[in-house]
């Protein structure tokens, strides 16, 4: 079997297939620029902030709590400014409950990619190597999600590696919302047509058989967690990048950088 996904050629299935398109490009578009602006704003503060640590006026506990709220408000903002107009526009399930879980999915996504980005800053000491760690990091989060490769069709030695992408849960979690009970059928209720729709099945018997939105997932392995196990799962790992940064910071506050 193939180890890449490929754009199918049955309407049916290009219907769940484009609603995966987008959901994969809300995950890994806006969180990939918020890294590089991270890594170039804390480029900006790492000598004052040390400094001010080797001299005892605060340590990294208090930093990264003071990091996570003051960025908080403006988190927010851009999660809901960008998933508005990409969530409405985009077909996506119109319905009040699955925005919200859209939203949740791309905030917390945006803090990981943040996070992650500041830990690869701590460490390096350097905005280039911060910047090359922070890109081959997150290519690796992006080739794992499930989009691009059939993560069941790799070698078992290196599937480990899907399970560890926070691009994938985020993933996950919204086709669960987006396809899970659903069908999608190139015919509309009242006769065929040209129009992709995810409804009941097409009563028509010129129609062909509508595609579940449960066997997609299953294709995808997608059927393994429920939501909220994958928003628990990103909740951890932001959490895990945060006491990284930390130590990290602990660790480097005890050398006065050059």
């Amino acid at each position: 079997p193939s180890w890449m996904n490929t754009r199918p050629k049955s309407r049916e299935r290009r219907a769940a297939w484009n609603r995966k398109a987008i959901l994969f490009i809300s995950f890994t578009l806006y969180p990939f620029m918020a890294v590089f602006e991270t890594i170039a704003k804390y480029a900006g503060q790492q000598m004052m902030v040390f400094q001010e640590m080797v001299n005892g006026l605060y340590t990294s506990t208090p930093f990264g709590a003071a990091k996570i709220l003051g960025e908080l408000p403006g988190s927010i903002i851009l999660s809901v400014t960008y998933s508005i107009p990409l969530y409405f526009m985009s077909s996506l399930r119109l319905e009040v409950y699955a925005y919200f879980r859209f939203l949740l999915l791309v905030f917390l996504l945006l803090q990981i990619a943040r996070m992650m980005a500041l830990g690869a800053g701590v460490i390096t000491q350097s905005p280039n190597y911060a910047a090359l760690a922070a890109n081959l990091l997150f290519t690796g989060w992006i080739l794992t999600a499930g989009y691009i490769i059939n993560i069941n069709n790799l070698w078992d030695g290196v599937q480990w590696i899907a399970f560890i992408s926070p691009i994938r849960y985020a993933f996950q979690a919204a086709a669960l919302t987006e396809l899970e009970g659903r069908n999608f059928s190139s015919c509309a209720a009242s006769g065929p047509t040209t129009n992709y729709s995810a409804s009941s099945p097409a009563t028509s018997s010129s129609c062909p058989a509508p595609l579940r939105g449960d066997a997609d997932l299953a294709d995808l392995a997608f059927d393994t967690l429920t939501y909220q196990q994958c928003v628990a799962i990103l909740l951890g790992m932001y959490a895990t990048a945060v006491a990284v940064v930390i130590v990290a910071m602990r660790v480097r506050s005890r050398t006065r950088p050059e």
